[in-house]
């Protein structure tokens, strides 16, 4: 009996890898390295992270625009897709950053329950009109204008990533949505 169950642990876990893209995989091994134990590779079982074309995906919703997307789906595994054309584009060791924090940010709608940091109706129109008036939403904000999540809704800037790394890893994984 232990004999089969550990052909199908090896079985499940061999078909689970195979269900994130080889290229998206160091991404995510961070996220559970970083979370010090708080997220286990069993907490991603059956979950599928792939890249789509979703300019060609027919879904008239997702636009050229969406970075990536977890999908939360009841009863069912999640899954994250993430946007080909963009991944691509986005080359050099500065633009790594900002797929590891993308990854992260799609895994902790899907692992950690998180939803973002701001409402429906912010934009970054919003956070510009603050900035130029020399105001800021301290909600929303830390002292310097970056975001206080990596759960913001638009792409962080790099240099706020670098700046507010521990910070940023440490409120990931602590607060709660």
């Amino acid at each position: 009996m232990k004999f089969l169950a550990l052909i199908f642990f090896l079985l499940s876990f061999t078909a689970n890898a195979e269900l994130i893209d080889p290229e998206l995989k160091p991404y995510v091994e961070s996220f559970i390295d970083n979370s010090q134990g708080k997220v286990s590779p069993e907490d991603l079982d059956g979950m599928s992270i792939k890249f789509v074309d979703y300019k060609d995906n027919g879904k008239s919703s997702e636009t050229l625009f969406t970075v990536a997307t977890c999908y939360l789906r009841p009863w069912r595994t999640n899954y994250i897709t993430v946007n080909r054309w963009w991944w691509a584009k986005n080359t050099g060791p500065m633009w790594n950053i900002n797929k590891e924090v993308i990854i992260w940010h799609e895994l902790g709608h899907c692992v950690l329950d998180r939803e973002h940091t701001t409402s429906d109706y912010d934009n970054p129109w919003y956070e510009k009109l603050f900035k130029f008036l020399g105001l800021q939403d301290k909600e929303k904000s830390l002292s310097d204008g970056c975001p206080t999540s990596i759960m913001y809704p638009y792409v962080l800037p790099t240099s706020c990533l670098i700046e507010h790394e521990p910070y940023y890893i440490k409120e990931l994984y602590t607060s709660e949505s």
